[in-house]
C-alpha cells in the first residue's frame, strides 16, 4: 500500500488503541527492504524526505528508496501488525528483521549488534564521518532559531533530578569517572563551555 492508504490505517487503529505498529519498506519485487516500528504515521514522510535530501543516517535504505523514487515509482509500505505498546512492537520488529536477516537495510536485533564483537575500519569510520558532516547543524537543525519555554526547562529539570537521574546512587567503584581523571584539554573545554554559557546568560539578562 501507499503512505496515504497506510496512514489512514494507522489512524483508524489507533482509534481502538492500538498505537503502535510494526511496518515493512517493499520494494517494487516485493523483497523486503526494511523494517520498522514506531507509533506516527509520519515516519514514513520521514523515510522520504531523508532519502531525498541525504540527510538520514542508513545509507542503505536511502540509496535504495532514492532508486524508486527515481524511477516514478510509490514506495509502498506493510503494515505488518498493531500493537499497543511499544516493548511489544519493538520484540516483533527484531523477530522481523531476523526472518529477513538477508535483504533488509538495517540488520540489528533488540539489545544486540551487528557490529558486537567487531570495530569499524578506518576506511568505514571516514565514510560516516564525512556523511555526518553539517547535518542538524545551523537552520538544518529542527531546533535552529528556538528556545526551551521556562515550563519545558522545568519539567526536563524534574526529570533528571534524585533518582530519576542515571547517575543517582552511583558512587565510589560505581561513579563512571572512578579512579579516572579529565585530561587537560578535556578541563579547557569544560571551562571554555561555561565560560561560555556565563556570556550567554549575561547577554540574555541585559537584554
Amino acid at each position: 500500500m501507499d503512505r496515504e492508504e497506510a496512514t489512514r490505517l494507522i489512524k483508524d487503529f489507533a482509534k481502538q488503541g492500538l498505537e503502535y505498529f510494526v511496518y515493512m519498506i517493499v520494494e517494487p519485487s516485493g523483497r523486503c527492504l526494511y523494517v520498522g516500528s514506531s507509533r506516527s504515521y509520519k515516519r514514513f514522510s520521514l523515510h522520504e524526505s531523508e532519502a531525498r535530501n541525504r540527510k538520514g543516517y542508513n545509507i542503505a535504505k536511502e540509496a535504495a528508496l532514492r532508486e524508486i523514487i527515481e524511477a516514478g515509482q510509490e514506495i509502498q509500505y506493510d503494515i505488518f501488525m498493531f500493537c499497543r505498546n511499544r516493548k511489544y512492537a519493538r520484540a516483533v520488529e527484531a523477530a522481523l528483521i531476523k526472518l529477513n536477516w538477508n535483504d533488509v537495510a538495517n540488520k540489528y536485533v533488540e539489545g544486540s549488534s551487528m557490529m558486537k564483537g567487531r570495530k569499524h575500519s578506518e576506511e568505514t569510520k571516514q565514510k560516516i564521518s564525512e556523511n555526518r558532516k553539517g547535518k542538524l547543524t545551523g537552520k538544518d537543525n529542527p531546533f535552529y532559531g528556538k528556545h526551551h519555554s521556562e515550563e519545558a526547562k522545568r519539567k526536563n529539570a524534574e526529570a533528571h533530578t534524585g533518582e530519576k537521574n542515571s547517575n543517582f546512587g552511583r558512587t565510589g567503584e560505581q561513579n563512571p569517572m572512578f579512579g579516572r581523571k579529565h585530561s587537560e584539554e578535556t578541563i579547557k573545554k569544560m571551562r571554555e563551555s561555561k565560560a561560555l554559557a556565563y556570556q550567554k546568560k549575561r547577554l540574555l539578562q541585559e537584554d
